[in-house]
């Protein structure tokens, strides 16, 4: 117990223990990276859209959207379509975004099997269902955006490092960019060694780690210069 009622921890002592810690989920991260890539989501890669109508309303009262989605992602996953991003619109109205398929042929047959599968889970209350079409949809996140992203994050870097060249020294400013790297490192590793799949929360979660990281980082230098 005397660890937790502890104020002061000699964490420096260790500091060869966090670089190994640090260099070796970089290291495998990397590595799995370039082996097998990263699990991009539909966001990246584009896809089909599917749009499905009932007659009468799936949904009549709040939150029996949230159902509706539910049972529908389970049937998608039964599938192997568990990727896929669903939407409830007008009440009646299912929009599904599917990754894209080989051919036509069998972008046919698993449009039939999504629609005999809603036409079971929601016939008895929507009554018959219609198939309003399908069309072939580009990434949210296309290449465009991501150039747009890495000449943003190149120059914020650099703003970075004038700004705490002038507040503080030269090499804190090269520090705090070492551990912007590091940080997004050990983030992108992590994703890849666990096959997580990236859309637009990856996007935002990874820009709130590198918020807190330069804000960290600032503190720590107040206290050292202090």
């Amino acid at each position: 117990m005397d660890f937790f009622r502890r104020q002061n921890w000699d964490i420096i002592k260790y500091t060869w223990l966090w670089f190994t810690i640090s260099g070796v989920v970089i290291a495998v991260g990397m590595g799995v990276w370039a082996v097998r890539g990263l699990n991009w989501g539909i966001d990246f890669t584009g896809g089909s859209l599917l749009r499905y109508q009932f007659e009468r309303p799936l949904v009549t009262g709040p939150g029996e959207d949230i159902e509706v989605i539910r049972k529908t992602r389970e049937m998608l996953e039964s599938m192997g379509l568990g990727k896929s991003q669903i939407q409830v619109a007008d009440n009646n109205q299912i929009f599904i975004r599917t990754p894209q398929v080989e051919n036509d042929a069998e972008a046919r047959e698993r449009d039939r099997k999504i629609a005999a599968g809603l036409q079971e889970l929601f016939g008895e209350q929507g009554g018959k269902l219609q198939t309003l079409g399908r069309e072939t949809v580009g990434p949210v996140i296309g290449k465009m955006l991501t150039k747009s992203a890495i000449q943003a994050l190149t120059l914020g870097i650099a703003l970075i490092l004038l700004y705490i060249t002038i507040r503080y020294e030269f090499r804190f400013g090269v520090a705090a960019v070492l551990a912007l790297i590091h940080d997004t490192a050990i983030v992108i590793g992590a994703m890849a060694i666990l096959q997580t799949e990236l859309n637009t929360w990856f996007v935002a979660a990874l820009l709130t780690v590198l918020g807190y990281s330069i804000n960290d980082t600032v503190i720590i230098f107040d206290r050292i210069r202090a």
